[in-house]
């Protein structure tokens, strides 16, 4: 089994957004799936959760008054119509995650965003929602309600993932992208595919390093390392997905290792000390 290293070629990414489109497709669209998943699966306690979320998402906001967002396809979102201050209130925390104006946030002109504000917006709003359904519901039940929601949503907008008949075909192109790309900030080692099995390891995650204030490791779990497993199911049914470690959970790497069903038979996961043989770990207090 060969190894390849992809380095991370920057620590500060700056990403361009158009705003309009960011938080349609970050709050907008994932809210109103999101509200009416929970009002199908667990009606009784729909109420009391939006006027959870509406108080912490208050809490939450340094504005005096709620802002008035543009909502392109409002008539789409049926859920988020009928709760339109919730909707904003989120539109508030996303701008002042931002730190952008009103005026910037209702236009499609291109702004500039670092990383780790990048980050923060991309996943901040959802840890926030979970936070609230752990005060409505209690812990276990909150957890287990919001993996389902992750579940569903990631098949809802599966045409909107990738489909590779083979791991050899994903592999092939993450090595291109490894050989073309000059703004990586994720630093993996990957292996070549084996006997149905492709093995990733990813010695930093931006998006957890971006939460470094945020105390709650287990929904930053739930929210950043989870999905991953529907990810693997969406691009092909036959792909399984197993890991043991993360960097959400203070280990030293995240491991992600699929494996083709087609010809595993058996799951079988990488042990510990032959995922450290990848390769040198980086040791990230010292990028």
């Amino acid at each position: 089994m060969k190894f390849h290293k992809f380095e991370a070629q920057t620590t500060n990414k700056i990403y361009k957004i158009k705003p309009i489109e960011f938080f349609n497709n970050t709050i907008y669209k994932r809210l109103d799936f999101f509200l009416g998943f929970v009002k199908k699966n667990n009606e009784k306690i729909f109420k009391d959760y939006v006027n959870q979320l509406i108080v912490d998402f208050q809490t939450l906001s340094e504005y005096s008054t709620v802002g008035d967002y543009l909502i392109r396809n409002l008539a789409n979102y049926k859920n988020i119509s009928s709760n339109m201050k919730l909707s904003q209130l989120h539109g508030d925390l996303l701008r002042q995650i931002l730190g952008i104006s009103m005026e910037q946030t209702n236009s499609d002109n291109e702004i500039e965003v670092p990383s780790r504000i990048y980050w923060r917006a991309i996943v901040l709003t959802k840890i926030y929602q979970l936070e609230s359904l752990v005060k409505t519901i209690g812990r276990a039940k909150a957890i287990d309600l919001f993996k389902q929601y992750l579940d569903q949503y990631y098949v809802h907008v599966k045409s909107t993932f990738k489909y590779y008949e083979t791991l050899d075909e994903l592999y092939k192109e993450h090595l291109e992208d490894s050989k073309t790309s000059t703004n990586n900030e994720f630093a993996v080692t990957s292996s070549s595919v084996e006997n149905g099995m492709y093995i990733i390891r990813n010695d930093n995650c931006p998006a957890v390093e971006a939460l470094d204030d945020f105390e709650d490791k287990e929904l930053i779990y739930v929210v950043i390392c989870y999905p991953d497993f529907k990810w693997a199911e969406m691009t092909n049914e036959h792909f399984v997905m197993t890991r043991k470690y993360t960097v959400a959970e203070g280990d030293p790497y995240c491991d992600k290792v699929l494996h083709d069903s087609r010809i595993v038979k058996e799951l079988k996961h990488p042990t510990k000390e032959f995922i450290d043989s990848m390769g040198p770990i980086l040791k990230r207090n010292e990028k």
